[in-house]
């Protein structure tokens, strides 16, 4: 049994091959998450989900663009 009502995955999610089926319920990402995949596993994988996939865009005014610290490469 899923253990919430809604997932977000982001590309690590599905490059990992997670099993988000059973995290949640509906399973959400947006496009550009899928375009970000590139390798041939991945993209057979995402081809045939156990589960129905759901794209969503956020709100603009939930999404934070933040500035890249120091540390960042």
């Amino acid at each position: 049994m899923a253990a919430v009502e809604h997932v977000v995955a982001d590309a690590g999610a599905f490059l990992r091959g997670a099993p988000l089926q059973d995290f949640g319920k509906n399973v959400y990402t947006i496009k550009e998450v899928v375009s970000e995949i590139r390798d041939k596993e991945t993209r057979r994988r995402l081809a045939v989900l156990p589960y129905q996939l759901h794209f969503k865009q956020p709100f603009p005014e939930y999404v934070k663009l933040g500035r890249c610290s120091a540390s960042c490469p």
